[in-house]
């Protein structure tokens, strides 16, 4: 039983509920400032990206369309992603495959859907297009034109245009510095037309077009032709958070 100064009962009755009142309120802001830190750590690491800068060395390799890749992703909602890409010609003005005053550019843009996402990883599956207009001149060649009629040119302007759509997936990991790696794969067709500009008397009707070892040159067949299309690689980038 608790006792208490003799003639001063109420008063140290209201001492004691004040202290316990002090206590309970000391108590009741401690767990409040837990929870909000809590809180808000907890925001700090589960924050999504909201724009990410990235580029993909891997096109440097395609001596077909040797490009440097460069393009954003945005994510106007939390599983939707729009990703813009633009291809830099890396052929460093030099010929390839016997292609002269080669001039191209690659476009791409694709639409994607995250089935899971945090601040750490995450994975997509999209849709995407992918376009490359590039023109270039050779020299002492044959082509079959459209109409089916075989020629041997001296000099011949071409206009090739690849045209793909695929369905594609990746994976990106993001570091705690914001730093992403990016792997995907893609499976799709591509559309390429290609059309011959032959330099006036420069050519002569011929039977047949001559033997080729292997796939030959594309661009000896004038036309529109649909191919499978795989597109695979990596892309580097960083990322951007919002600030509160």
């Amino acid at each position: 039983m608790v006792g208490f100064p003799p003639g001063k009962p109420i008063f140290c009755i209201l001492e004691a509920a004040k202290k316990i009142s002090e206590m309970k309120n000391t108590a009741a802001l401690l767990l409040f400032l837990s929870i909000a830190f809590s809180l808000q750590g907890q925001e700090m690491e589960t924050r999504l990206p909201l724009l990410a800068l990235k580029a993909s060395p891997f096109g440097i390799a395609n001596i077909n369309v040797p490009t440097l890749m460069a393009g954003a992703e945005i994510w106007p909602l939390e599983n939707v992603g729009i990703y813009l890409e633009y291809g830099f010609p890396a052929n460093f003005g030099k010929p390839i495959k016997g292609k002269l005053d080669w001039h191209f550019k690659r476009m791409r843009a694709s639409l994607r859907y995250y089935f899971t996402r945090d601040s750490k990883r995450a994975a997509y599956i999209g849709i995407g297009m992918d376009y490359v207009p590039q023109s270039y001149r050779r020299e002492n060649d044959y082509v079959r034109t459209e109409d089916g009629t075989v020629f041997s040119y001296t000099s011949s302007k071409i206009q090739k245009d690849l045209f793909s759509t695929l369905v594609s997936g990746g994976f990106q990991l993001i570091s705690k510095d914001k730093f992403l790696l990016e792997i995907y794969f893609g499976l799709g067709s591509k559309k390429r037309k290609i059309k011959h500009n032959i330099a006036p008397n420069g050519a002569t009707e011929i039977a047949e077009l001559p033997l080729e070892e292997w796939f030959g040159k594309p661009d000896r067949h004038e036309g529109t032709t649909t191919l499978p299309h795989v597109d695979m690689g990596f892309k580097i980038g960083y990322t951007f958070t919002r600030r509160n």
